[in-house]
């Protein structure tokens, strides 16, 4: 009889400690499920307004530039305001966009938002106010006209960029390593795109690197974001001259002598040429 007793309580203290680490496991995992949707879907939200607002920037830019090379005043002005428009609303959101960009996607992606693709549509869109402004200048037409096909190309290579930045985002939305789960993951430190750079490459990083190269002295080239046979031939002569393989690619390690180089050169002082951006 004791032992019956015994077994008795035995089997109820097993089975209501079991049964509640059991209770406690599927609640915990059905908590951090629930926590790891809520987190995706607010990540989903951040992601497509800050998709968004870049391709209704890039589209109203396109028209700008649509419109300044057929000549048509009417769609010229049309086109200018629209984008002006879409100027004041991108701008109202700007930081507020960053920030939420960085707490949902990390630093490599607010890193690539804010310096490499938000600084590209600041730089085209001086390019296209600039050509607005002087369109009426006819001493200056026919310079202006080719320099505008430059900003076409620059504009083709941005939309490169958003699409691969999208796409990056899109998966960590996916497999939900967003904002609370980031740290848990890789994906907060990796690129959103290859760090490679060779003939082909068509992106806002092709025309830093274009950028760089002019710095640094490597020949004369044009900034459109289209690593072609020039900025190749610029690329292996930096290379060869900084003892590196002559490939005329611009690797990781290539980038980063040319960051080192550039931070060594002494600093201009005084007022010098406007940089390429400020045309």
């Amino acid at each position: 009889m004791a032992n019956q007793v015994l077994l008795l309580v035995l089997g109820f203290v097993l089975t209501s400690v079991v049964g509640g680490a059991l209770g406690y496991y599927f609640q915990r995992r059905t908590w951090d499920s629930n926590r790891r949707e809520s987190e995706r879907s607010a990540a989903a939200a951040v992601f497509d307004d800050v998709s968004r607002r870049m391709d209704e920037r890039l589209y109203r830019m396109r028209l700008v530039y649509w419109s300044l090379k057929g000549g048509d005043e009417d769609r010229i002005e049309a086109a200018m305001g629209e984008y002006r428009a879409t100027l004041v609303n991108w701008n109202d959101n700007l930081n507020r966009n960053l920030a939420l960009t960085q707490r949902y996607f990390g630093q490599e992606v607010w890193a690539a938002l804010s310096e490499v693709i938000y600084e590209e549509f600041a730089i085209i869109g001086r390019h296209l106010e600039h050509w607005y402004r002087r369109r009426a200048d006819q001493r200056v037409v026919s310079a202006e006209k080719a320099r505008l096909l430059v900003t076409g190309r620059r504009l083709r290579a941005l939309g490169n960029d958003i699409f691969d930045l999208n796409r990056f985002m899109i998966g960590m939305i996916q497999r939900g390593t967003v904002g609370l789960y980031l740290e848990a993951s890789n994906d907060g430190k990796r690129q959103p795109w290859p760090g490679d750079l060779s003939v082909g490459s068509r992106s806002t990083r092709v025309a830093d690197w274009q950028r760089k190269l002019i710095r640094n002295g490597c020949g004369e080239l044009e900034v459109d974001g289209w690593f072609g046979q020039a900025t190749r031939a610029a690329t292996a002569a930096f290379q060869t001259a900084t003892g590196l393989q002559p490939d005329g690619i611009a690797g990781e390690l290539t980038q980063r002598r040319m960051d080192e180089a550039l931070v060594a050169m002494p600093q201009p002082t005084g007022s010098g040429p406007a940089h390429e951006s400020e045309v």
